[in-house]
């Protein structure tokens, strides 16, 4: 598991600009929900949510929560993003992998409807995800199907 601390660690490629502030910040709201359970429906903008109640009985995320919430929080409410997965990847920049920063979003999980996962990459070959019904927020390795977005 990732420390809070370890938001200072990130780097970013000085060759695509972005405010690093709001990046930074963004991380370190969704390091915040690290262990808690995966809601589908879950997350509000300002914090965890019961969702449908399938992962348990604390409240948690779903992946597009995980982002959204981290989104609103990270940017002072300046940044609020669409509540689903397909909606957020139509919503961005989609960019290069190889032009990929800590807090651009990553999408997978290809259906007919588009993405129906979404993670916060951290830089290094990792993402902090919501991933499914049994899990737990959590950090993970990138996955080849993921299209980078970004909003920053």
């Amino acid at each position: 598991m990732l420390a809070p601390t370890a938001v200072r660690e990130l780097t970013f490629d000085p060759r695509f600009p972005r405010n690093l502030e709001f990046a930074r910040a963004v991380i370190d709201a969704a390091i915040r929900a690290i262990g808690l359970p995966y809601q589908w429906g879950g997350g509000l903008l300002t914090g965890p949510s019961m969702g449908d109640g399938t992962g348990g009985a604390t409240a948690g995320y779903d992946c597009s929560g995980l982002t959204r919430f981290a989104y609103y929080i990270g940017t002072g409410g300046t940044t609020v993003l669409p509540r689903t997965s397909q909606e957020q990847f139509r919503a961005g920049q989609q960019i290069s992998m190889d032009q990929a920063q800590p807090g651009d979003l990553l999408f997978g999980n290809w259906q007919a409807d588009g993405a129906n996962h979404v993670a916060i990459y951290l830089g290094g070959g990792k993402i902090l995800e919501a991933p499914q019904t049994g899990q737990r927020v959590q950090i993970s390795a990138v996955r080849p199907d993921l299209v980078p977005a970004r909003f920053l």
